[in-house]
């Protein structure tokens, strides 16, 4: 059983990779942080626009920057928006320093931002392209996708549904991350299994290495030093099939005790003087 936390993140972060690898080969550190905020818009159901001929641009390839201009400037929209005249989502990259700032904005009104340190994500994203699955390289990882889907992805996402009068995503689905982990971790372990078959959010969410050390500890009430495993989920699966493999040789012992307890009875198949006659052929 390989690491859930790294089958998780390769969904998308791994296919956008191997498309920088091909296409962006020498890249600085900051052009392959853009790419992989867009690649999280993409994987959130926004659909970008090519800026000189307003149609769908396919791919995570985004545009070079203008030597005159000091952002870049992505426009999103929905599936269901495509064909019609409404208003559009607009994500603006701002290099400063080290570090990348992103300004979202809807209707023109630019009320997220982000800022976003390339020394501290590149790294972990490079880890995820050429397929490693530690659990401390692979965080970073998986924080960039928390922070830009709560803070740029959903709500650009619920403020576009809301002023196309379009159906807002599932509530579950809505919440911030955070809040969706808790209330996972309220679930048994056989229902968070199943939770991970919904969806690709879902399948990340399931396999977050602080919801399994949550239920490792809900379950068994104390950590296991010589258990093996790469992530909690790994661990709680060891330590659950060797819980039933326990009860299994307790119930085995406890029939067998309890047959050699009990008294030998022999028992008439014929109560109370009946005959069995066999007639003569």
């Amino acid at each position: 059983m390989g690491s859930s936390s790294c089958s998780s993140v390769s969904c998308f972060m791994r296919r956008v990779f191997k498309e920088i690898a091909i296409n962006e080969k020498g890249k600085d550190d900051l052009r392959v942080l853009m790419i992989a905020v867009h690649a999280i818009f993409l994987d959130s159901g926004f659909m970008a626009l090519n800026p000189s001929t307003d149609r769908v641009s396919h791919g995570f390839h985004i545009p070079e920057k203008g030597s005159k201009s000091p952002v870049l400037s992505i426009r999103y929209t929905l599936p269901d928006l495509l064909n019609s005249d409404a208003d559009f989502v607009v994500l603006k990259f701002q290099i400063l320093g080290k570090s990348l700032i992103v300004y979202g904005s809807l209707m023109g009104f630019e009320n997220h931002r982000l800022s976003l340190d390339a020394s501290r994500f590149v790294p972990s994203l490079d880890f995820v392209c050429r397929n490693g699955d530690g659990n401390c390289e692979l965080k970073d990882a998986l924080e960039l996708w928390k922070i830009v889907k709560d803070g740029l992805c959903l709500p650009l996402l619920i403020g576009l549904c809301e002023d196309n009068r379009l159906s807002l995503p599932p509530c579950f689905m809505g919440l911030p991350i955070d809040l969706k982990t808790k209330i996972l971790g309220l679930l048994p372990s056989i229902d968070i299994g199943k939770m991970a078959s919904v969806c690709s959010e879902l399948k990340y969410l399931t396999s977050s290495d602080d919801l399994w050390k949550y239920k490792f500890l809900e379950e068994f009430g104390q950590l296991d030093e010589k258990l093996q495993g790469s992530c909690w989920k790994e661990k709680f699966a060891l330590k659950n099939a060797e819980k039933k493999k326990m009860r299994r040789v307790e119930r085995e012992f406890s029939y067998s005790y309890l047959m050699r307890r009990l008294p030998m009875v022999e028992f008439d198949p014929f109560p109370g003087g009946f005959t069995l006659i066999l007639d003569a052929i």
